[in-house]
């Protein structure tokens, strides 16, 4: 299912400052494809990814800490299904 040029992918990991990997990619695509993180996905979680997480966790009404866990997961998930 492709939802604004995003593939649907389910999150289990929490990610934070520092992780790597294709949860990180694929939560880089979502940040750009709502117009919050800019560039192209690279799989660090780095402080850009952190700045754009917190403005998403902002808009979406959930503590905005920059740390991707379980409050994020689920509403990110919930659009993914």
């Amino acid at each position: 299912e492709q939802v604004l040029g995003v593939s649907a992918f389910y999150f289990y990991k929490n990610l934070k400052l520092a992780s790597k990997g294709r949860d990180v990619t694929e939560l880089q695509k979502i940040l750009i494809s709502e117009n919050i993180l800019r560039g192209k996905p690279t799989g660090y979680f780095g402080i850009l990814t952190k700045k754009a997480l917190i403005t998403w966790q902002k808009l979406n009404g959930i503590p905005a800490i920059g740390y991707f866990g379980p409050v994020s997961r689920l509403l990110i998930n919930k659009g993914n299904i």
